[in-house]
């Protein structure tokens, strides 16, 4: 699956690669420094890190900072040593007590850089360098709500040796759409990791909003992941007809227990991501853009290890790209019949166990380059013949998604006192 659809759209990550493609090389400006150790660190396995990997891994690529070979042993999650960096990857398995040690013991190893990848990968390590002298510096992706998470009080306001790409999730508009689609809704439940802040936020937002349409919220807490079956159990009793989630590591992770609840319940799931519909959410609105997260990753990494940038003055950049994608499997097992009206706007579409780009998002001037790389995301879905048909016939747009040069790039991200 993923190795047919990244065949498929070779050319679309070319195009990006080309519109990326700067007057410089990182290697030559080491000037025979000591290579720059990083470090990768991940709470656990995503679907959409093949996408994210993807993004970052072509920059790097395309900046000279890595090889051909170097690129192929990366790909297959293999470290790697150059003249410019020492690049290692790390995971936590999703486990906090096995993310403490991971964070710990790279700060013992003294790396330069943490590329940090979540929400609670991010706090941690911000939490462990805070009070140091020294500190590495950190860059991070996948940070939902970075303001509402205690990462930075604005794009400016942030520990001078951390910056990164944060995602915004739009709650207002979440619970927008679920009006439109179910105008006569009277009760939602939502979900939250109470120990994850990127839960507690994304809760408390989704009762505000909510409670401002007049509806009823039935709100549960957990701690674990084994707490979202009975979770989901005891908000289906109490009459929800529709359950909102926030996105924290609990959930991500639950998603499947809590879409086998739904199905019992006949209630349909929105969550707050694109990517939910890989797990069976039935409506998913929020920002997509995976490939370009990983690509402005390498790019504040590449500024660090050229010099071209400091990363005090570096601003952090909040995605707010919105995309709307539908599980109508899902919808069909819960005896739910989603709106027209989402089914016209939807970038992506699963039914009958096929995934679905309607042509009129294909059709787009410059679509995101991640809605063309979807099907790398690993998922039990396939392609639909008629998208791989689209795909093929799809004309090389003469967009190069608004990136051309490298500094005005930085310059969009510039806190600095003499940034006008």
């Amino acid at each position: 699956m993923m190795s047919i659809a990244f065949r498929q759209l070779q050319w679309k990550k070319l195009l990006f690669i080309l519109g990326m493609l700067f007057v410089f090389s990182a290697a030559a400006a080491q000037g025979g420094d000591e290579p720059h150790s990083v470090a990768i660190l991940r709470f656990g396995p995503e679907p959409t890190d093949a996408v994210l990997n993807a993004g970052f891994l072509d920059f790097l690529q395309a900046a000279e900072v890595i090889n051909d070979q170097e690129r192929a042993l990366l790909d297959a999650g293999e470290d790697i040593a150059n003249d410019v960096l020492e690049l290692v990857w790390q995971d936590a398995g999703y486990d906090f007590p096995t993310a403490g040690t991971m964070i710990d013991a790279a700060l013992e190893q003294e790396f330069d850089v943490l590329l940090t990848l979540s929400t609670p990968i991010t706090q941690i390590a911000i939490h462990a360098t805070r009070e140091m002298t020294d500190p590495p510096i950190i860059l991070f992706t996948d940070v939902y709500n970075p303001h509402d998470s205690g990462i930075a009080e604005s794009a400016c306001s942030k520990p001078p040796h951390v910056t990164g790409v944060g995602v915004g999730i739009p709650y207002q508009e979440i619970m927008a759409i679920l009006q439109l689609q179910s105008p006569d809704l009277q009760v939602i439940g939502t979900i939250y990791d109470s120990s994850d802040p990127s839960g507690s936020a994304g809760a408390a937002k989704i009762i505000e909003y909510g409670e401002e349409l007049g509806w009823t919220v039935e709100a549960a807490a957990v701690s674990t992941l084994p707490d979202l079956a009975a979770a989901a159990a005891g908000l289906i009793e109490r009459g929800i007809e529709a359950l909102v989630l926030p996105i924290d590591a609990t959930i991500t992770r639950g998603l499947p227990i809590l879409v086998s609840a739904a199905n019992e319940g006949d209630i349909p799931i929105v969550y707050s991501g694109a990517e939910g519909v890989f797990g069976g959410a039935t409506i998913n609105i929020g920002p997509a853009l995976w490939y370009e997260r990983g690509a402005s990753l390498a790019q504040f990494l590449v500024a660090h290890l050229d010099g071209r940038s400091e990363i005090a003055n570096t601003a952090i950049p909040v995605i707010t790209h919105r995309t709307l994608s539908l599980n109508l499997d899902s919808a069909k097992a819960q005896n739910f019949e989603v709106a027209p009206a989402l089914i016209d706007a939807a970038v992506l579409i699963i039914e009958d166990g096929q995934i679905v780009i309607p042509q009129a998002a294909l059709e787009q001037t410059d679509p995101p380059l991640s809605l063309h790389l979807l099907l790398g995301i690993d998922s039990d879905y396939e392609a639909s013949p008629g998208l791989v048909a689209q795909l093929d016939a799809m004309e090389m747009p003469e967009a190069s998604h608004g990136i051309a040069d490298f500094d005005e790039f930085l310059s969009r991200f510039d806190c600095s006192p003499s940034a006008g």
